[in-house]
């Protein structure tokens, strides 16, 4: 977490274990998008279709250079 957000406030959520709602945690850069339980599949599978519709190879070398560059 603290390689996400600051980490004064990794240590912060990491050692009171205090929970938080989307909208903190979007503000935060923990998740990418908030959205309402009916748009949540339409919204993951068209994010999956995007995804799914580039070069294989692209996409799992952009993945290991993320992953790696961590």
């Amino acid at each position: 977490m603290p390689r996400l957000i600051a980490p004064g406030m990794a240590k912060q959520l990491l050692f009171t274990a205090d929970t938080i709602n989307a909208e903190e945690a979007f503000r935060l850069g923990l998740i990418n998008q908030v959205v309402s339980l009916d748009e949540l599949i339409p919204v993951v599978s068209g994010i999956a279709q995007r995804i799914s519709s580039k070069a294989q190879l692209a996409v799992r070398l952009c993945k290991a250079a993320a992953n790696e560059g961590l």
